[in-house]
């Protein structure tokens, strides 16, 4: 497996197909300090070619504390090109947004995890 720490540039998600290979790990430690814990956090994901994000799954998402860990699944990379993701903590009534991350997926020469047939 693959763990990337996220900065403040683009994070590379992978390639298309890739499944449960990937961690992205996003620091958690500042906003917890500062707003408290016990609150929830989401991550938000959109895809190079959707228009709107989604949620990412709890079950893709563990933390520690320190870091937020993304378990990347073929969903999240299916389509190459560039993205873009925000996490979100809720805590109570308050809810805090992070900054937009820009994301990239990198094509591969198999769709849908397919393996081609050998040339014979």
């Amino acid at each position: 497996m693959v763990n990337t720490l996220v900065d403040n540039g683009t994070i590379r998600l992978g390639y298309v197909c890739d499944n449960a290979a990937t961690v992205i790990q996003f620091p958690i430690a500042n906003i917890i300090a500062i707003f408290g814990s016990g609150g929830d956090f989401y991550l938000l994901n959109r895809r190079p070619e959707d228009e709107l994000a989604y949620a990412v799954p709890q079950s893709q998402i563990t933390t520690d504390g320190d870091f937020l860990n993304w378990t990347l699944a073929a969903y999240d990379v299916a389509q190459c090109g560039n993205g873009e993701c925000q996490l979100q903590y809720r805590l109570g009534d308050v809810i805090k947004m992070t900054q937009k991350w820009r994301t990239a997926v990198c094509s591969s020469l198999v769709d849908g995890g397919v393996v081609p047939t050998p040339y014979e």
